[in-house]
C-alpha cells in the first residue's frame, strides 16, 4: 500500500485531504509544520507528498527546495497546495521544484488525478511518461550524454505550455482535457520527429508538461517550427467558439491567453 503524507496546519484541510486518499487506499501519515515535514521523510519516506504552502517553522517553498536538493529524497514527488488568488504560488511553487499543484478549494477528483498520474510517472522509474509513453528525465539526460561523449553536434529544444494558460483551461474544461492536449501534443511533436529527423532526433517528456527535442541543430529548428504551428491548430479544437472568437479565456473579470506551445532552444551543451 502506497504511503501519502499530507502537510497542512489547517484540520479541516487536513481531513478533507486524508480522507481523500484513504478512500482511494492509500496509507495516510500527517504532518502540521515544515520541520514535522522534514523529520517525517527522513524517517519513513513516503511515496507522494501534499503539501501546504503557508506552514509554521518553515513553509511549504523552503520544505520542497530543501527535499528536492536532496539526492536521497528528489524522487518524491511533492503536490503543493495554493490559494486560488495567489498566482504567484505557482511560479515559486515550480521554482522550489514541485511536480504539481492544486488550487484551494480543489474538487476531490482533481486531487486523484494528479495523484494517481504522479505515482504511475514514479512507478516508470525514469523509463516512459505514463500518458504519452515518451521516455523521461533520466532517458534525456542519459541520451545528451551520449551525443556529448561521441562529440556529435547537436541541440537541445523544450516545448512547454505556460504555468497560467494552462491552469486557466484545467479549471474551464477540466483535466481529463488537459491529458488529451498533452497527448496530442506528444503525438505531434513525435510525427514531426519521425518525418523530418527520423532516427537522428530524440524526443522525451520531462515533468508534466515539458516536452525535450534532442538533434542535429538544422533538424531540431526545422522539427520546432513545423510542430509548433501543428500543436496550434490541434489546441484550437479544444476550445469553445466564444473563446476563440475573443482570442483569450475571460474568469472572474480577468483575461487570459490561449494555451500556446512555446519552444526554447537551449544552450549548446
Amino acid at each position: 500500500m502506497k504511503k501519502i503524507l499530507v502537510a497542512d496546519d489547517n484540520p479541516y484541510i487536513l481531513e478533507v485531504v486524508s480522507m481523500t486518499m484513504e478512500t482511494l487506499n492509500y496509507r495516510v501519515s500527517h504532518a502540521r509544520d515544515g520541520l514535522e515535514v522534514l523529520e517525517q521523510v527522513r524517517k519513513d519516506p513516503p511515496d507522494l507528498i501534499i503539501l501546504d504552502i503557508m506552514m509554521p517553522k518553515k513553509n511549504g517553498f523552503e520544505v520542497c527546495r530543501e527535499l528536492k536538493q536532496s539526492p536521497e529524497f528528489r524522487h518524491i514527488p511533492v503536490v503543493m497546495l495554493t490559494a486560488k488568488a495567489q498566482k504567484e504560488d505557482r511560479y515559486w511553487g515550480r521554482d522550489a521544484g514541485a511536480d504539481d499543484y492544486i488550487t484551494k478549494p480543489f474538487d476531490p477528483l482533481e486531487l486523484e488525478r494528479v495523484v494517481t498520474r504522479l505515482l504511475e510517472l514514479k512507478d516508470a522509474g525514469g523509463g516512459y511518461h505514463p500518458l504519452t509513453r515518451l521516455p523521461t528525465h533520466a532517458s534525456i539526460e542519459k541520451e545528451i550524454e551520449r551525443r556529448r561523449a561521441g562529440q556529435e553536434e547537436f541541440r537541445v529544444s523544450e516545448f512547454r505550455f505556460s504555468l497560467e494558460a494552462q491552469e486557466v483551461f484545467c479549471q474551464k474544461y477540466g483535466g481529463v482535457k488537459w491529458e488529451e492536449v498533452l497527448a496530442v501534443t506528444a503525438d505531434i511533436l513525435r510525427e514531426q520527429s519521425e518525418r523530418l529527423g527520423g532516427e537522428t532526433c530524440f524526443l522525451g517528456h520531462r515533468g508534466e508538461s515539458t516536452f525535450v527535442l534532442i538533434g542535429p541543430p538544422q533538424a531540431v529548428e526545422t522539427i520546432g517550427k513545423a510542430a509548433t504551428e501543428e500543436v496550434g491548430k490541434a489546441i484550437a479544437l479544444f476550445y469553445d467558439e466564444e473563446d476563440l472568437r475573443r482570442g483569450h479565456v475571460r474568469r472572474g473579470g480577468e483575461i487570459f491567453p490561449l494555451l500556446a506551445l512555446t519552444r526554447t532552444l537551449l544552450p549548446p551543451p
